[in-house]
């Protein structure tokens, strides 16, 4: 099992923001590593890196965020990740954030891609506290090219000020494609904006889902990860002025 836990929070001196990463697993250190590319008076922008091979059956990796009050994390990858074929095996993915008052997380993820053979359990808890946002780019591919995919199972649950926000399961197999679900698509597109609405304009290709709660799914289905309409939207989401509520 692998853990890797970063903290962000002001600093009382008005200094840069602190930062606290723990990181715990084989060998003393996890499968993910956080590197520092950006820290100002406001807010930090973090890398996630795998330290290796990922993911492989038998991997349990789990990341922990916490954005303190009036801070702003951003979170990119350099790199993709491939759940490999696990051959009668599994792995587990878990993600826990909590974004505390006029706190934002700005997090975009780059494709996982679920090959053939591989099982793949996924986590995503988010917990918004007062005014605190987040705003998530996630692409699911199943299998690499000329492959089918294999079996990854999603389960996301969000709550702001301890209310219910948005709960989805999403089970997708490559080799049993689901009518209504993903069809013959092979990739799915996500846009995620929770404690907030979204702004910019919704391509006429994607699907858009104002919840019930402040927060916005956009989500676009498709053949292949760079023909997806979502970049010019998430640019839109990822830019938007904390102190500005954004209006649809």
């Amino acid at each position: 099992m692998s853990h890797t836990r970063l903290e962000v929070c002001r600093d009382p001196a008005g200094g840069r923001v602190r930062l606290v990463v723990r990181t715990d697993g084989p060998r003393g250190r996890g499968h993910l590593g956080i590197r520092v590319l950006h820290a100002g008076v406001d807010g930090t922008r973090v890398a996630v890196l795998a330290e290796g091979a990922l993911l492989v059956a038998g991997d349990d990796v789990s990341v922990g965020m916490r954005v303190g009050p009036g801070v702003r994390l951003d979170v990119v990858e350099p790199a993709g990740t491939v759940a490999f074929d696990m051959r009668g095996g599994s792995a587990r993915w878990g993600v826990s954030v909590e974004v505390h008052d006029e706190g934002e997380l700005v997090w975009r993820a780059e494709p996982f891609v679920i090959a053939t053979g591989a099982v793949v359990d996924r986590e995503l808890e988010v917990t918004l506290h007062g005014s605190g946002t987040a705003a998530l780019r996630e692409v699911l591919v199943l299998g690499r090219v000329r492959e089918a995919g294999g079996v990854v199972r999603q389960r996301l649950r969000a709550t702001a000020s301890d209310r219910p926000l948005l709960a989805e399961d999403l089970a997708l197999d490559g080799a049993r494609p689901r009518v209504g679900v993903v069809g013959h698509h092979r990739v799915v597109d996500s846009v995620t904006v929770l404690g907030r609405r979204a702004g910019g304009a919704t391509p006429p290709e994607a699907h858009r889902l104002e919840l019930d709660g402040q927060g916005t799914v956009v989500r676009h289905l498709g053949a292949q990860t760079h023909t997806s309409p979502l970049e010019p939207l998430w640019a839109a989401v990822a830019a938007a002025p904390r102190a500005e509520p954004v209006r649809v």
